[in-house]
């Protein structure tokens, strides 16, 4: 905050004598912004033109803002200033932004399996196991923080992906629509799920898997903080004979193709003073989806799932989240093998389990983290960095303890796999590291009971911002 606390001292003491404790706000600058309009920073902030703030509370306030601008993952770095003030008590406020990368295309790598961590150490990087996308990113398309994600993938998978989130479509920026379209195949296909781990059937002659989605849905953000969604999906899913024969409920009763719409409504309210790495708030999200809509009644399924989060501030330094997920299917009856929900790897993460994929029709994960604020660390690469907002940035290092519950209800339980219907505990200690508020890379080393004995592995995870 440049120049803030020297502002607001100077400002109060030149007041005291007429008690006045609070400004009027007349006007807001915004400076720094050459993509974002200046419409949507005006959206994220707690007050607006007219409205009256307490000076006693004013660097919490100031603070608070800048905090939530630099979650919106568009800038990074926000200061709030108080910039003027008449007899009158009117104020004009600068807000002071620097903005991220907005857009990238890159080459990655996607792996077969959905985490990393089993790519490394079950398949030991075999080269046969990734692909090779391009993906392009755009954090804000227009200036109206409409992102926009398109990538063309090659290799193991082929994958052409499209999603896109609008512009706000009323003057009170509160509604939005998003679309997304997939059109994938695999040369492999999981069809069974043994001793806790995914087995897969491979073709090198053919594509064994095929995928298509599409999908529509409106947005409504009525305030800064709470948000709804309702969208329509259509998915059609279709797998080769060999596939099919040797687990005839991959889509039930030997079936090839699988096609469905469904229809689902989800609830986020979203209170952190970050959204890369928060230390303080809380997050929640809750969803409703029904699945098959009875027209080609090839599945039913009525899911409920939730994730709340807490983060807690406890010193200067320290901080704690605690997070409970869950999902449950209200349709009681055999869902097809491909259709189940798993936990342990990404998404639904078990500290410890990376390696193992715990299917079954419901699941909940409880976990406890404490973190250590330990180093920032600044950069800059100079010419070594030819996009010049990577130039210059910082690295953040968090040490941490963590602990994790998980239960995987399998009520058609198959006795090959012994993790579920079981409680699962996972422990360990590891280092996050926030990087240009850009990305979080962790590195853990976790604990658990597998295989009738406790095991340890060292972990990596990656959250991107794009």
């Amino acid at each position: 905050m440049r120049f803030q606390l020297l502002s607001i001292l100077l400002f109060t003491l030149t007041n005291l004598w007429s008690q006045n404790d609070f400004i009027v706000i007349q006007a807001i600058d915004i400076e720094g912004n050459k993509q974002t309009k200046s419409s949507i920073v005006l959206r994220e902030l707690d007050f607006g033109i007219g409205d009256t703030l307490s000076l006693h509370n004013l660097e919490n306030r100031f603070d608070f803002n800048e905090k939530r601008l630099g979650g919106l993952d568009l800038f990074a770095a926000v200061d709030l200033e108080l910039k003027s003030v008449d007899p009158d008590q009117q104020a004009t406020i600068a807000v002071q932004i620097k903005e991220n990368l907005m857009w990238i295309v890159y080459p990655n790598v996607d792996f077969a399996d959905n985490d990393l961590n089993v790519w490394a150490q079950r398949y030991n990087y075999s080269l046969k196991r990734i692909s090779i996308p391009i993906t392009f990113t755009h954090l804000s398309l227009t200036g109206n923080q409409d992102k926009l994600k398109a990538r063309v993938q090659f290799g193991f998978t082929r994958k052409l992906e499209f999603g896109y989130v609008s512009p706000f479509l009323d003057k009170k920026q509160t509604w939005r629509l998003s679309s997304e379209f997939l059109l994938s195949d695999d040369k492999e296909a999981r069809f069974l799920t043994i001793g806790d781990r995914d087995s897969f059937l491979r073709n090198e002659d053919q594509r064994l898997f095929n995928r298509v989605r599409l999908g529509t849905g409106a947005i409504f953000r009525p305030d800064l903080f709470d948000t709804h969604e309702l969208q329509l999906r259509y998915l059609n899913f279709s797998i080769q004979p060999e596939v099919a024969e040797a687990n005839p409920n991959f889509f039930l009763d030997g079936k090839r193709r699988q096609q469905f719409f469904a229809i689902r409504y989800q609830f986020t309210s979203d209170r952190r003073n970050y959204n890369l790495y928060p230390t303080k708030g809380y997050f929640l999200r809750l969803s409703a989806e029904k699945e098959g809509l009875g027209i080609w009644n090839d599945r039913n399924a009525f899911i409920l799932s939730g994730l709340a989060m807490k983060y807690f501030s406890i010193l200067p330094k320290w901080s704690a989240v605690t997070s409970l997920e869950g999902e449950t299917n209200l349709v009681r009856t055999q869902s097809a093998y491909y259709n189940l929900p798993a936990a342990g790897s990404q998404p639904n993460l078990i500290r410890g389990h990376e390696l193992r994929q715990i299917r079954g029709l419901d699941f909940v994960i409880g976990t406890a983290t404490l973190r250590y604020h330990l180093l920032d660390l600044n950069i800059n690469l100079g010419k070594l960095m030819p996009i010049q907002k990577l130039k210059q940035g910082s690295v953040q290092f968090y040490p941490k303890v963590y602990s994790d519950l998980g239960y995987v209800n399998a009520p058609f339980y198959e006795s090959n796999n012994p993790l579920t219907n079981a409680t699962l505990w996972g422990r360990g200690i590891g280092v996050d590291a926030v990087i240009y508020n850009l990305s979080v890379a962790s590195i853990e080393w976790s604990f658990a009971e597998l295989d009738d004995k406790v095991t340890s592995g060292l972990f990596l995870h990656i959250d991107l911002v794009f």
